[in-house]
Protein backbone atom coordinates (compact mmCIF):
# COMPACT_ATOMS: atom_id res chain seq x y z
CA UNK A 1 0.00 0.00 0.00
CA UNK A 2 1.65 3.46 -0.95
CA UNK A 3 1.43 6.03 2.00
CA UNK A 4 0.10 9.64 1.72
CA UNK A 5 2.24 12.28 3.83
CA UNK A 6 0.62 15.43 4.50
CA UNK A 7 2.66 18.62 4.38
CA UNK A 8 2.62 20.83 7.27
CA UNK A 9 3.65 23.84 5.36
CA UNK A 10 0.51 25.61 4.40
CA UNK A 11 -0.27 26.63 0.97
CA UNK A 12 -1.03 29.83 -0.13
CA UNK A 13 -4.08 30.38 -2.26
CA UNK A 14 -4.34 32.88 -4.42
CA UNK A 15 -7.74 35.20 -4.90
CA UNK A 16 -8.59 35.33 -8.58
CA UNK A 17 -8.01 38.89 -10.15
CA UNK A 18 -11.50 39.81 -11.24
CA UNK A 19 -10.57 42.55 -14.50
CA UNK A 20 -13.77 44.34 -15.92
CA UNK A 21 -13.01 44.79 -19.41
CA UNK A 22 -14.68 47.63 -20.79
CA UNK A 23 -17.13 46.39 -23.58
CA UNK A 24 -15.77 47.00 -26.79
CA UNK A 25 -18.11 49.38 -28.93
CA UNK A 26 -18.28 48.67 -32.55
CA UNK A 27 -16.93 51.03 -34.72
CA UNK A 28 -20.80 51.34 -36.43
CA UNK A 29 -22.52 52.30 -32.34
CA UNK A 30 -19.78 54.66 -31.85
CA UNK A 31 -20.17 56.67 -35.29
CA UNK A 32 -23.72 56.42 -34.98
CA UNK A 33 -24.18 57.64 -31.28
CA UNK A 34 -26.83 60.02 -30.78
CA UNK A 35 -24.68 62.59 -29.09
CA UNK A 36 -22.66 62.56 -32.77
CA UNK A 37 -26.04 64.25 -34.12
CA UNK A 38 -28.43 67.44 -33.57
CA UNK A 39 -30.59 65.42 -32.69
CA UNK A 40 -33.83 65.98 -29.76
CA UNK A 41 -34.23 64.26 -26.44
CA UNK A 42 -37.68 63.52 -27.76
CA UNK A 43 -36.41 62.28 -31.25
CA UNK A 44 -33.99 60.07 -29.25
CA UNK A 45 -36.96 58.80 -26.92
CA UNK A 46 -39.07 57.97 -29.55
CA UNK A 47 -36.36 55.98 -31.62
CA UNK A 48 -35.36 54.31 -29.01
CA UNK A 49 -39.27 53.07 -28.63
CA UNK A 50 -38.50 52.07 -31.72
CA UNK A 51 -36.18 49.55 -31.16
CA UNK A 52 -33.16 52.20 -33.04
CA UNK A 53 -30.46 52.56 -30.03
CA UNK A 54 -28.07 54.40 -33.02
CA UNK A 55 -27.71 55.29 -36.03
CA UNK A 56 -27.06 52.59 -39.17
CA UNK A 57 -24.07 53.64 -41.46
CA UNK A 58 -26.19 54.93 -44.07
CA UNK A 59 -27.93 57.52 -41.63
CA UNK A 60 -24.94 58.29 -40.12
CA UNK A 61 -23.33 59.08 -43.03
CA UNK A 62 -26.23 60.85 -44.70
CA UNK A 63 -27.82 62.90 -41.88
CA UNK A 64 -25.83 66.05 -41.95
CA UNK A 65 -25.75 66.26 -45.71
CA UNK A 66 -29.48 65.93 -45.62
CA UNK A 67 -29.73 68.67 -42.40
CA UNK A 68 -28.06 70.83 -44.42
CA UNK A 69 -30.66 70.89 -47.21
CA UNK A 70 -29.07 69.08 -49.75
CA UNK A 71 -30.23 66.82 -52.27
CA UNK A 72 -29.98 63.50 -51.61
CA UNK A 73 -30.04 59.90 -53.63
CA UNK A 74 -29.00 57.09 -51.49
CA UNK A 75 -29.15 53.00 -52.43
CA UNK A 76 -28.89 50.29 -50.34
CA UNK A 77 -30.11 47.14 -49.44
CA UNK A 78 -33.76 46.74 -48.01
CA UNK A 79 -33.66 47.18 -43.79
CA UNK A 80 -30.61 49.27 -43.20
CA UNK A 81 -32.72 51.96 -42.93
CA UNK A 82 -33.19 54.43 -46.03
CA UNK A 83 -36.16 55.93 -44.73
CA UNK A 84 -34.88 57.44 -41.42
CA UNK A 85 -31.67 58.26 -43.15
CA UNK A 86 -33.28 61.26 -44.46
CA UNK A 87 -36.59 61.52 -41.82
CA UNK A 88 -34.64 61.86 -38.97
CA UNK A 89 -32.76 64.86 -40.22
CA UNK A 90 -35.45 66.84 -42.08
CA UNK A 91 -38.21 66.13 -38.36
CA UNK A 92 -35.31 67.96 -36.48
CA UNK A 93 -35.06 70.64 -38.80
CA UNK A 94 -38.70 71.22 -39.00
CA UNK A 95 -38.84 70.70 -35.38
CA UNK A 96 -36.43 73.79 -35.32
CA UNK A 97 -38.38 76.00 -37.35
CA UNK A 98 -42.18 74.80 -35.75
CA UNK A 99 -41.28 78.36 -33.74
CA UNK A 100 -42.67 80.51 -36.25
CA UNK A 101 -45.73 77.86 -37.51
CA UNK A 102 -48.29 79.51 -39.75
CA UNK A 103 -52.05 78.64 -41.23
CA UNK A 104 -51.23 78.21 -44.72
CA UNK A 105 -47.95 78.20 -45.35
CA UNK A 106 -46.13 76.34 -47.46
CA UNK A 107 -44.95 72.40 -47.78
CA UNK A 108 -41.58 71.95 -46.47
CA UNK A 109 -40.67 68.58 -47.89
CA UNK A 110 -41.62 66.94 -50.54
CA UNK A 111 -41.63 62.69 -50.45
CA UNK A 112 -42.09 60.81 -53.61
CA UNK A 113 -42.63 56.91 -53.46
CA UNK A 114 -43.50 54.61 -56.46
CA UNK A 115 -45.95 52.31 -54.30
CA UNK A 116 -48.77 52.95 -51.99
CA UNK A 117 -46.79 50.30 -49.84
CA UNK A 118 -43.80 52.53 -49.15
CA UNK A 119 -45.87 55.32 -49.04
CA UNK A 120 -47.63 54.18 -46.00
CA UNK A 121 -44.13 53.11 -44.69
CA UNK A 122 -42.51 56.45 -45.15
CA UNK A 123 -45.38 57.77 -43.71
CA UNK A 124 -45.15 55.26 -40.44
CA UNK A 125 -41.90 55.81 -39.80
CA UNK A 126 -42.04 59.74 -40.17
CA UNK A 127 -44.98 59.84 -37.66
CA UNK A 128 -43.23 57.24 -35.54
CA UNK A 129 -40.28 59.21 -34.87
CA UNK A 130 -42.32 62.61 -34.00
CA UNK A 131 -45.30 63.68 -31.67
CA UNK A 132 -45.49 67.10 -32.60
CA UNK A 133 -47.37 68.84 -34.94
CA UNK A 134 -46.00 67.92 -38.07
CA UNK A 135 -49.03 67.76 -41.04
CA UNK A 136 -48.14 65.52 -43.91
CA UNK A 137 -49.52 64.62 -47.00
CA UNK A 138 -48.07 61.07 -48.46
CA UNK A 139 -48.91 60.59 -51.73
CA UNK A 140 -47.73 57.48 -54.39
CA UNK A 141 -47.43 58.04 -57.77
CA UNK A 142 -47.97 54.53 -59.98
CA UNK A 143 -46.51 55.37 -63.16
CA UNK A 144 -47.49 52.95 -66.12
CA UNK A 145 -45.87 53.33 -69.22
CA UNK A 146 -47.86 53.80 -72.12
CA UNK A 147 -47.13 52.35 -75.48
CA UNK A 148 -48.76 52.81 -79.19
Amino acid sequence: MASLTLSPTPVKLQAKKTVRREKEIPVEQKEGAFSNFPISEETVKLLKACGVNFLFPIQAKKFHHVYSGKDLIAQARTGTGKTFSFAIPLVEKLHGGLQDKKRGRAPQVLVLAPTRELANQVSKDFSDITKKTISGLFLWWNALRWSN
